[in-house]
């Protein structure tokens, strides 16, 4: 995983791996508190992940503590001293030490009088961003694919078909009759590339397995009690 593969993200990625809303992430841009390296302008707002995910959990974390010039020295701070370090270390490995030095180096932001430290948080927004890398590395976006429609790598198979299958209660087992290579953690890899990428529109309607179809459909009134 690199931080740069994550360097133009959107507010949706950013309120994942830091377990918020996207409201208090393009909040923390409009209150003056993020650095200006951690935002792009273009058609939309582009975030980087890592230096972006950590200004989040400074200011959630010390909101009700911190005065806002305080908070902002501290996201400062580790945006000048500690961001290129950190996000050196991220590319390097493929699991992290909850113990390791660096990552306590890394997170213990020194301003003079007081001492802000964001292990765990770092921890937990580094540890999130694995598993949205995992996502990335299991769904393919393709303009030459069904129009750049979210796909299963390697395949045609879109995953929208699949996450509105399992929606519908069909047993994985079923659907594995048709598509053997799809496993329970690619489903739930997909389901989290659609939580970080929300369609517009309409959702797309669950249709019958490859190989069913639908016989009867019809419209029955609710028991009493359950209007």
């Amino acid at each position: 995983m690199t931080a740069t593969a994550f360097a133009r993200s959107v507010s949706s990625e950013v309120a994942f791996v830091t377990q918020t809303s996207e409201s208090e992430v393009d909040r923390l841009l409009d209150d003056g508190l993020l650095p200006g390296r951690f935002v792009t302008r273009t058609t939309r707002r582009e975030y980087d992940l890592l230096g972006t995910a950590v200004s989040v959990c400074i200011n959630h974390k010390f909101k009700n503590m911190l005065s806002r010039a305080v908070r902002r020295d501290a996201i400062d701070t580790w945006a000048a001293c500690y961001y290129d370090a950190a996000a050196k270390e991220i590319a390097r490995k493929s699991a992290i030490d909850p113990l390791a030095e660096w990552l306590l180096a890394l997170s213990t932001v020194d301003l003079g009088p007081l001492t802000v430290n964001i292990r765990d948080e770092m921890l937990f927004v580094i540890l999130r961003m694995q598993q949205l890398s995992k996502a990335y590395e299991t769904v393919v976006c393709d303009p030459d694919i069904l129009g750049g429609e979210p796909v299963f790598k390697g395949s045609r198979l879109p995953i929208e078909n699949i996450l509105a299958t399992v929606g519908e209660g069909v047993p994985l087992e079923l659907i594995q009759e048709d598509y053997p290579f799809l496993t329970e953690e690619m489903i739930d890899l997909a389901r989290l590339y659609r939580e970080t990428h929300p369609r517009r529109g309409r959702p797309r309607k669950a249709g019958p397995p490859k190989g069913w179809k639908l016989v009867e459909s019809k419209n029955v009134r609710a028991a009493r009690g359950e209007e």
